[in-house]
């Protein structure tokens, strides 16, 4: 899968944003988890590869992000169990997303160094995609800004009342997260052809 392509928009929307709670402090706790699985499962790659452990390649994956995801959770349990309680068993999601695009299959010929930039370089480009959308959809669709609070509480700052912009709202729901992430990936896609097109003139 090229991870750029619609395919991998979409992959990643699935299993990253719609199922998700629409506020931006999660967002931040989903974008780190996938940040640190990314990384996780470059080394991963190079210790298999070392090893010339390619028969049990998946099975060693399936087994260690099981591992990572777990020992993610009960961090989030400890530091922010409010948000750890209300994401339950979706902190697996980011470990299906990178299954997805295929992060952990591929430049795995490369030196362990120049793999680990390659993948925080795509994982970044994603990042900022998802903590722009949380961010959209927690002011837009709720009307309010959410983030890390004292105590292991929330922080949540209400910046306007969302029930009186009713057509705001519908970004909060299931169908309005569909329809921005069409908007969006139209958006990306109609620019990038443009941008190529003009490139290929040059």
């Amino acid at each position: 899968m090229k991870r750029f392509s619609i395919y991998a928009f979409i992959a990643f929307t699935l299993t990253m944003i719609i199922p998700m709670p629409g506020r931006f402090v999660y967002g931040v706790v989903l974008a780190l988890e996938f940040n640190f699985l990314v990384l996780f499962g470059s080394l991963i790659n190079s210790f298999i590869n070392k090893l010339k452990l390619n028969k049990l390649k998946s099975f060693l994956y399936i087994f260690f992000f099981i591992i990572i995801t777990v020992l993610f959770r009960q961090i989030l349990k400890i530091t922010q169990p409010e948000i750890a309680l209300t994401l339950g068993i979706l902190t697996f999601f980011p470990s299906v997303s990178i299954f997805l695009l295929g992060y952990i299959f591929t430049n795995s010929e490369k030196k362990l160094s120049e793999k680990i930039k390659i993948d925080m370089k795509d994982s970044l480009f994603y990042t900022i995609y998802l903590l722009v959308f949380y961010l959209f959809r927690d002011i837009v669709g709720y009307g309010t800004f959410t983030f890390f609070g004292a105590n292991h509480q929330i922080y949540q700052k209400v910046l306007f009342d969302s029930s009186k912009l009713s057509f705001t709202s519908i970004f909060a729901s299931l169908p309005g997260s569909l329809a921005a992430t069409a908007i969006i990936m139209y958006v990306y896609f109609f620019l990038k052809n443009k941008f190529q097109i003009i490139k290929n003139a040059e």
